[in-house]
């Protein structure tokens, strides 16, 4: 009841912001951990949230991200999770994009990792966790994960992608768009 309390107060505090929310979702996926799974449909249902994040990055990719073993183990273990918990979601009536990229390599993605996860997108809804952002040096003091913000944005940023998106017909949306376009698919 604790962590329910917590979490409505978080919803709440967010929604009191005017922002237009449209999925839920929260801090290092723990939504989909197991004990929180029947939370997190409560909470999309009190607070009328149609679509939610689901991290399920395949369990083999890596979109050539040299990473460690204990991170590929991480990302299979939230991997794991995040299947169960969206097994769950099409009975609800929630929406998530059918994949996800950008786990294993969370805040080191680069103009190549980026272009390599667009040449690798299926058929079908994809969403691509990032974390750009501007002022690394007081994004570093404040958070001490090493991400590369700056680096990120300009992923996302740079005409070579962009050309990519295009010559690859990729169209991007909002969560808010998902339900809609999941429906004619």
């Amino acid at each position: 009841s604790e962590v329910e309390s917590e979490l409505c107060a978080q919803v709440e505090r967010a929604l009191a912001t005017g922002l237009p929310l449209d999925h839920l979702d929260s801090h290092q996926h723990m939504h989909v951990l197991p004990g929180l799974t029947g939370l997190t449909y409560r909470l999309c249902e009190r607070y009328g949230f149609r679509a939610v994040r689901v991290p399920a990055e395949a369990y083999t990719f890596t979109g050539d991200f040299a990473c460690g073993i204990g991170r590929m183990l991480g990302k299979c273990g939230l991997t794991a999770c995040a299947q169960r918990f969206g097994a769950g979601l099409r009975s609800r009536g929630l929406s998530a994009p059918d994949y996800f990229f950008g786990m294993v390599a969370g805040g080191h993605l680069n103009e190549k990792l980026v272009a390599n996860i667009l040449r690798a997108l299926p058929q079908g809804v994809s969403e691509i966790m990032t974390h750009p952002g501007r002022g690394a040096a007081v994004l570093g003091r404040q958070f001490n994960w090493g991400y590369h913000w700056e680096d990120e944005l300009a992923a996302f940023l740079s005409p070579a992608n962009k050309r990519l998106l295009q010559a690859e017909g990729v169209q991007l949306l909002r969560f808010g768009g998902l339900e809609d376009v999941q429906k004619h698919t």
